[in-house]
């Protein structure tokens, strides 16, 4: 019973242990996805001063707003692809949390029925005991009652005597 308790336990700290691993990845994740979410949006607010001050006339300024829209676009797309790896490593973490509620729920099931089973083994032990007391006294009342018919066997084959 305290074997199986134990390794329950150790099982647990071990998905404990893998649960904490995700949870750090994911937030490294996050991490990253705001970090880009900032540069973009540094970017975006790059892009629109830039619009503002440059002479749409001027083809040299022109090139120079079509690399700053490339920037952009190359920095959105890194950006979009942060938050599809973000949302797998959602996906799997919940997944992860599904499984580990069923290993917590077989657990407790588990759990439950020991402590069941060491409940009927306590009361089995009760009632053994108490069995064990009403042979003894039985036992020893046999023992008085033999005595005693030994005694009057005695008496008796003293008296044909």
């Amino acid at each position: 019973l305290e074997s199986g308790v134990d390794q329950n336990a150790e099982q647990l700290e071990n998905h404990k242990g893998k649960l904490d691993r995700l949870l750090s990845g994911l937030a490294m994740q996050t991490r990253d996805a705001t970090n880009l979410q900032k540069k973009l949006e540094a970017s975006h607010d790059t892009l629109l001063n830039a619009i503002e001050t440059i002479n749409l006339g001027d083809s040299a300024n022109m090139g120079g707003l079509l690399r700053l829209l490339e920037s952009l676009d190359a920095r959105q797309a890194a950006m979009e692809a942060s938050l599809n790896r973000l949302d797998q490593k959602m996906q799997d973490f919940n997944y992860s949390m599904e499984v580990q509620q069923d290993t917590l729920n077989h657990l407790s099931t588990g759990l439950n029925s020991l402590s069941d089973k060491h409940d009927y083994s306590t009361n089995v032990l009760q009632k053994t005991r108490e069995l064990v007391q009403v042979v003894s006294r039985d036992t020893r009342a046999l023992t008085s009652g033999q005595t005693e018919i030994i005694s009057l066997s005695q008496a008796i084959q003293a008296t044909t005597n």
